[in-house]
């Protein structure tokens, strides 16, 4: 249990934002994630990087929404092969100024 809870405090200011063709992403420490699957509860999350001519990120998280509405985070694959992205930085301070 207690590994659950580090990893989940890894990702404190999870938010979830409108992808440019209106799907829901998960944005967690600048990275932009895309809805896998859902069973019940518990929702997978992809990165999204998927750059051609190069490996597509294997970056997961997987989210339980809580009964009183909040979520439970699981960096299940924490690593990234590339940066953060740049877009999402400055979505999140454009957020913050308006």
């Amino acid at each position: 249990m207690q590994r659950e809870n580090a990893r989940a405090e890894e990702c404190p200011k999870m938010r979830f934002i409108r992808g440019q063709r209106k799907s829901v992403q998960l944005v967690c420490n600048q990275y932009a994630y895309a809805k896998n699957k859902q069973h019940g509860s518990m929702t997978y999350w992809n990165c999204r990087i998927r750059r051609s001519g190069l490996p597509a990120c294997n970056a997961r998280i997987s989210t339980k929404r809580l009964t009183n509405g909040k979520y439970k985070v699981w960096l299940t694959r924490p690593e990234h092969n590339h940066p953060p992205s740049k877009r999402i930085a400055r979505m999140l301070n454009d957020s913050l100024v308006t």
